[in-house]
């Protein structure tokens, strides 16, 4: 059947006609239902139909059936899978600078079905000593909330399709090794989506493909905001005002020019 949906909807056309037409339209709604397993269609049957012997309620019991089995066992692959992408999440958090992470999936039922099935799914964490588990969205910061974005990402980088994945912030309250491990992880993340990143951190720029200026000018009372594209020299002037301050000096520009290239050769092995 090329259009189902359009077929059903012409059928359902045909309850309006004569009472003597009535008994034909809805055998022939109910097995289109049946055959195209239409159940939002079966479930939403016109109320009328109530009085044709429970056919109504009898048909919206069978796919309710079915919907229970379908969902149930969607819930048990969930469930099962859940632990470990729990492990990896807590590893990847402890990469990220949470090093006393707890992590957990937690399920529960909704009072309806959705195309997702019956399970309302609700992240928990803890990122520090003594904490409970409470939901992600409540007890996080937003550079907290990139850093677990990034981990959950890098996990899924090739099965999610969202296709642009923006991180600020990302870089609050790290540096150092972790603040290499942060870039590495984006990296990963760029080889499957296009990765926008704001950040203070030189370890985490020099690993970017293409780098943008973005400056604040103030004339009298109005502020405008530029971004320019940098080649690959202001690149290197801008890694190494990341790296000196306001004073660059030729070691200075040097040490930028080896961190670019150590991050070309770190993003060629991962």
């Amino acid at each position: 059947v090329s259009d189902p949906l359009g077929m059903i909807a012409r059928t359902v056309e045909t309850f309006r006609f004569a009472d003597d037409d009535y008994d034909a339209a809805c055998a022939r709604a109910v097995q289109l239902a049946k055959e195209l397993g239409a159940v939002k269609f079966v479930l939403g049957l016109p109320k009328h139909m109530n009085g044709d012997v429970g056919i109504r309620g009898q048909i919206s019991l069978d796919f309710k059936a079915k919907l229970e089995a379908a969902c149930g066992r969607l819930s048990e692959v969930r469930r099962e899978y859940s632990h470990q992408l729990e492990e990896k999440v807590i590893q990847g958090l402890k990469d990220l600078n949470f090093l006393d992470v707890q992590f957990a999936i937690t399920f529960a039922r909704r009072s309806s079905f959705t195309d997702n099935g019956f399970d309302e799914i609700q992240y928990e964490i803890s990122t520090n000593p003594g904490e409970t588990l409470k939901p992600l969205g409540k007890i996080v910061s937003g550079g907290e909330l990139s850093r677990i974005m990034l981990a959950l990402k890098a996990i899924l980088a090739d099965r999610d399709q969202i296709e642009t994945l923006i991180f600020d912030e990302i870089d609050t309250g790290i540096s150092g090794r972790t603040a290499q491990k942060v870039s590495e992880k984006m990296a990963v993340i760029g080889h499957h989506h296009q990765v926008l990143c704001i950040t203070h951190l030189p370890q985490i720029a020099a690993m970017a493909d293409s780098h943008f200026e973005i400056e604040k000018q103030v004339e009298g009372t109005k502020t405008t905001t530029q971004i320019h594209t940098l080649d690959q020299e202001s690149s290197i002037r801008e890694l190494a005002r990341l790296l000196g301050g306001a004073q660059i000096t030729d070691a200075v520009l040097e040490n930028a020019r080896e961190m670019k290239k150590l991050a070309g050769e770190c993003k060629a092995g991962l």
